[in-house]
């Protein structure tokens, strides 16, 4: 289950999938169709891969009451979708991520339907621990109601899951600290995959592409790129570029999108913009 239009695109999740497919596995892949696309729940073939697109409501890139009511209502519009269009299919290996961690039922169906099938789960992000972390949780109160709900449904989808892999030793030993009916020779180290190509890459005019971007050619650049959302810790990145704002000495870039990016751009125009 991960979000991707095209097997032949880069990323993390399409690298993998190309490792299967070269391999000769027949693919299924899960993904969403975030309301923001205007697309129907549909099954579509594309490079020799199964997509099964699931209408959902935006589950990236929004507020977070729409983005916490998506991740409560995805299982159930998963599990509706993989029923009608996927049922007769018969899978030897269920690979899932989080996020979301609403996933349980799923897991759940496709174990039933395919009891010789290993579960295993991309641990991401640890929710709702890393909301907690933000604020936006509590583990008390009002929030903390929400908490347990998803709390509830991590342990759920952990004892469902016959493997976990995790993103680094320090997300293994958390895991197991914090989930201790988890058998710990079942959680490992499974970092972001990457495809390496024995071609040579084409050579870059790097002189080029900084007189095409305005960026100065003679000094270090360095680049933050990617979401640009509250677990990414946007105000850290202001503190860090306005401790640096005076320095002749390198540039920096930033890009990306994401919930933050509005309060990006208010604070650049208001503190640094000359």
């Amino acid at each position: 289950m991960a979000r991707m239009t095209e097997i032949r695109r880069r990323g993390i999740y399409t690298d993998l999938l190309r490792k299967f497919q070269s391999e000769g596995w027949n693919i299924y892949v899960v993904t969403p169709h975030e309301r923001s696309l205007g697309l129907p729940t549909e099954l579509k073939e594309d490079g020799g891969v199964h997509f099964l697109g699931v209408k959902t409501l935006n589950l990236q890139k929004t507020n977070a009451i729409e983005k916490g009511l998506g991740q409560v209502l995805v299982e159930n519009q998963y599990k509706s979708a993989i029923k009608k269009y996927l049922s007769d299919v018969k899978f030897d290996l269920e690979l899932y991520s989080t996020p979301p961690i609403t996933f349980p039922k799923v897991i759940a169906y496709l174990k039933r339907q395919n009891p010789q099938a290993m579960t295993y789960l991309l641990l991401k992000d640890i929710f709702p621990q890393n909301a907690v972390d933000l604020g936006m949780m509590s583990v008390s109160g009002v929030k903390g109601l929400l908490y347990r709900f998803f709390r509830k449904k991590e342990k759920k989808l952990y004892a469902l899951s016959d493997y976990i892999g995790c993103m680094s030793p320090a997300n293994v030993e958390y895991i197991i600290r914090h989930n201790n009916e988890i058998d710990k020779d079942n959680v490992e180290v499974a970092p972001n995959s990457v495809e390496l190509r024995a071609e040579s890459p084409e050579s870059v005019d790097r002189l080029q592409v900084r007189e095409k971007y305005g960026l100065p050619v003679d000094k270090p650049v360095f680049i933050y790129g990617g979401n640009l959302g509250k677990p990414q810790g946007i105000p850290f990145l202001m503190e860090c570029l306005e401790a640096n704002a005076n320095r002749q000495d390198c540039h920096f870039v930033v890009f990306g999108t994401g919930t933050e990016l509005p309060k990006l751009q208010a604070w650049y125009n208001s503190k640094l913009k000359v």
